[in-house]
């Protein structure tokens, strides 16, 4: 078989580039994927040649994309796959514990016992011929197939990508926040279109982080397949998905804050002003009155 490379695209923006090169079939040469993985983790070369690919589609399908950007931010994550490891997984994991953990941390140094088993704990078979092993960076698959756990790994690293990004731009959004409710503490920036401006695009910015975090978190369903919803719970929980989550949906409660904070206090000072415009009329009004 000879190395690939494949693109999915996502409604919400991501996209994602998977090189898939051939192993050994058998475990003779396991213990040459450990320093493999140690150069595979985070290799510019392979991100250089991802984005090189990108590049030329994003020019191909450009009419059909809004807003079309390739973002500096990336996730790497490898996949090794062992269809016919001529033995059952469990014993096979069992002979072979320490070289596996060192696959997946991508790490050829000497692990703790404690370390391995922290490596290899995330684990989960549907028949006595397969297992799947998921860590943060890497996961190892044992038996025949499993497109379809492919597929869910590779959607849980583009998920927890998408939240990344999301994650720097609300950080953006509340900074540009905190600026805004800062200056509506003066009174010479009562009337600052610019302000106002500022203001509209933080609510448009919060409007839009919502529906892309909706979108992400909704993109995958799993109804009727009791396994894969497992499968995508394990790589959530290994990914630290769920406290993503969490920290977005704080961000976005803290951005709603600021802005509505900023947005009665702005309204709050107009109502101010015209109340007294309207008490300088009716005391120009009863002035007038007595010169008249």
């Amino acid at each position: 078989m000879s190395p690939t490379a494949d693109v999915a695209l996502y409604d919400f923006g991501g996209a994602s580039v998977s090189f898939t090169f051939p192993l050994p079939a058998d475990g003779t040469a396991l213990e040459a994927l450990v320093p493999l993985a140690e150069q595979i983790y985070e290799s510019k070369p392979l991100r250089a040649a991802a984005r090189r690919i990108l590049e030329i589609l994003l020019r191909e399908i450009n009419p059909a994309v809004k807003s079309p950007m390739i973002s500096e931010m990336a996730e790497d994550y490898a996949v090794y796959r062992f269809e016919d490891p001529r033995e059952s997984p469990d014993h096979f994991i069992e002979r072979h514990t320490t070289i596996l953990a060192g696959i997946v941390r991508a790490d050829p140094g000497a692990l703790s016992s404690r370390e391995i088993s922290e490596a290899l704990a995330a684990r989960l078979s549907y028949s006595q011929t397969d297992a799947v092993i998921i860590d943060c960076n890497a996961a190892i698959l044992l038996g025949p197939g499993q497109e379809d756990v492919l597929a869910i790994l590779e959607f849980a690293n583009i998920e927890i990508l998408e939240l990344r990004l999301l994650d720097d731009r609300l950080d953006e959004a509340l900074a540009r926040a905190y600026d805004a409710a800062q200056r509506t503490r003066s009174m010479k920036h009562l009337f600052n279109w610019k302000q106002s401006s500022e203001l509209r695009l933080i609510s448009h910015f919060h409007l839009e982080a919502a529906a892309l975090f909706e979108g992400v978190n909704h993109a995958l369903k799993l109804v009727g397949d009791q396994y894969l919803a497992r499968l995508y719970r394990l790589a959530s929980d290994r990914l630290r998905l769920p406290e993503w989550d969490a920290n977005i949906i704080r961000k976005l409660d803290t951005l709603d804050g600021i802005y509505d904070k900023v947005s009665d206090r702005a309204a709050h000072r107009r109502m101010e002003v015209l109340e007294w415009i309207v008490i300088i009329l009716i005391a120009f009004e009863v002035v007038m009155a007595f010169v008249r």
